[in-house]
């Protein structure tokens, strides 16, 4: 009896278990899919669906120099199906390096469950201000999430 085949079987027992777990995250990489949603300054209101895993990405007009930006929330708050990242902002080109020059500010927001219709909710305001229960948004998103 080969000290060595029973190394040599657990070996490829090992190996065999790794290229079926990488294969099974690629599956779920292949089918998460990023979706994005760039409003303008006139949209109100807009609609999308998604699946568990994708990943939302929401482009709104801005110019934080101003004195405000964007905030968002869900309407299902707390219980939301919807991880709503940190904004982020992108300027506009300038190519005579003009200081106050406006741009898109940017949510990427993780779909972590499968539900319902949800609404994301965008306002405009300055950032030390809350959003207020009966505050109207500027922008609505429904998503529809599916499996």
């Amino acid at each position: 009896v080969d000290p060595h085949s029973s190394h040599r079987t657990m070996m490829d027992t090992c190996k065999l278990t790794l290229v079926s777990l990488m294969m099974s995250l690629l599956a779920l990489n292949i089918e998460a899919k990023t979706i994005t949603i760039v409003a303008t300054k006139k949209d109100k209101f807009s609609s999308t669906s998604v699946n568990k895993g994708d990943t939302l990405v929401v482009r709104l007009p801005c110019n934080p120099t101003t004195g405000y930006s964007w905030k968002a929330q869900s309407d299902r708050g707390e219980n939301s199906y919807l991880a709503i990242g940190d904004m982020s902002f992108e300027r506009n080109f300038n190519p005579h390096g003009a200081v106050g020059v406006g741009g898109m500010c940017e949510f990427r927001t993780d779909v972590v469950g499968i539900g319902e219709k949800e609404t994301i909710q965008f306002f405009y305001m300055r950032p030390w201000e809350a959003i207020q229960q009966n505050q109207s948004p500027q922008y609505e998103l429904e998503v529809s999430i599916e499996e």
